[in-house]
């Protein structure tokens, strides 16, 4: 293990003083630089997502749907409802048709399919989607 600093009876290794500044990082950059070492995809490991929560548990983010009739929704991520700069159009979404069943600490839970009777859970800062089981009990009715 490589010394990197002692500081105040600190003594942190590469591998912790590399996690502490990518765990400030957005998901975003990090899903883009796991592509240059097998030991900067550290997305998955769990000490490193409660980390990255903690650097950005009060950054708030929103999820802006632009609904249209003729074609599929388009997703957009924002952290600001005034700037237009910071709008990000989000690919990730299968084109099918779909509706919003709800959201819980950044993953959505989406109906998809031509009645929406299947069940998608999607992590949009990830990039990340998973077609669930058809429940045992009905999906509600629209």
């Amino acid at each position: 293990m490589d010394i990197v600093a002692h500081s105040q009876g600190s003594i942190f290794s590469q591998q912790d003083l590399m996690w502490e500044i990518l765990s400030r990082l957005p998901v975003r950059s990090l899903l883009r630089f796991k592509c240059v070492a097998k030991s900067w995809d550290i997305t998955s490991d769990p000490y490193f997502q409660m980390k990255h929560q903690r650097h950005h548990a009060n950054s708030t983010k929103f999820l802006v749907v632009h609904c249209n009739l003729n074609r599929d929704d388009d997703f957009y991520s924002t952290s600001s409802l005034t700037s237009p700069d910071d709008v990000q159009k989000l690919d990730d979404l299968p084109p099918k048709s779909h509706i919003l069943f709800g959201s819980c600490h950044g993953l959505f839970l989406i109906g998809v399919g031509s009645s929406n009777n299947q069940v998608l859970l999607w992590n949009p800062s990830t990039r990340e989607s998973i077609l669930l089981p058809p429940p045992e009990f009905g999906i509600l009715n629209s």
